[in-house]
């Protein structure tokens, strides 16, 4: 296979009626053995797309295939140390499937090489992936960097991603300003379809328009993920921090009265420190 044609490795699940399933026992009594990877890695140039992967084709991974045409990657259940393992060779990347928090995302990537001076990089070409799970601004940072760092500049059309609960109990608000940034960053200057799921612990802290991280020109798209999200939350908060507050902007203070619940306080001291921080 060293070179070749071999354009697609596609893997499907059947049922099988049961005289087969017990003549393939007796044929196979014993069990199949893998073989050792090559000495010297295969490289499989017109490999375009392998799809319909689960986790117990993670072994795939140990194979070190050279895989530079490899477009499209569709599985479930990988470590990420696999899968980064499995798409390191490729330069043509467009598509690569999975459900990870923004860190480990980031750690996919990183086990792919840096293009050199003049070079675009191995993610010049990506439009896709999988759920993405944010974490916090800095771990959206983090898969930003990469992303950047290996030719990923405005090629994203299309993201999905979810609002978990986070582990520190980072707000969901503050999530969302640091999505704004990615998507400015990484995605296509035109519109991008995104969808996000969840709403974090079911929270939101209006405190979050009081920080630097809110946008200073929010998309419409912002503004309406974060009325969405005010609307399926269970409780609004403000949580404000020591000292003197920053300078609003006035995004956020036109922002604000959108997202007020009849004949909850909580809106109303929110509106009174935007417009009149201390």
């Amino acid at each position: 296979m060293e070179g070749g044609t071999l354009q697609t490795i596609a893997f499907e699940e059947s049922v099988l009626d049961l005289p087969v399933q017990r003549r393939l026992q007796r044929q196979y009594s014993i069990p199949l053995s893998i073989p050792p990877p090559a000495a010297h890695p295969t490289t499989l140039d017109a490999l375009a797309s392998v799809i319909g992967l689960r986790k117990k084709h993670s072994t795939l991974a140990d194979r070190e295939w050279r895989m530079p045409s490899l477009a499209i990657v569709r599985q479930e259940g990988w470590g990420t140390d696999s899968l980064g393992g499995f798409v390191r060779t490729s330069t043509s990347l467009q598509h690569i499937g999975g459900c990870y928090w923004d860190r480990q995302w980031a750690s996919v990537f990183e086990r792919m090489p840096v293009g050199g001076p003049g070079q675009k990089g191995p993610l010049a070409r990506l439009e896709s992936m999988g759920d993405i799970k944010i974490s916090s601004p800095p771990g959206l940072d983090q898969l930003q960097e990469a992303l950047s760092a290996h030719g990923c500049h405005k090629s994203l059309k299309r993201l999905d991603v979810s609002l978990p609960p986070a582990a520190d109990g980072t707000d969901v608000l503050l999530r969302l300003c640091a999505l704004e940034q990615f998507i400015t960053s990484c995605c296509a200057p035109s519109a991008v379809p995104v969808e996000i799921a969840g709403c974090g612990d079911g929270t939101i802290d209006l405190g979050t328009l009081h920080s630097d991280h809110f946008p200073t020109k929010p998309s419409p798209r912002f503004i309406t993920a974060v009325q969405e999200l005010a609307t399926k939350a269970e409780t609004l908060r403000v949580t404000l921090p020591n000292g003197p507050l920053l300078p609003p902007k006035k995004a956020a203070i036109d922002l604000a009265p959108t997202l007020l619940r009849e004949g909850d306080p909580t809106g109303g001291r929110c509106l009174a420190h935007l417009h009149h921080p201390s």
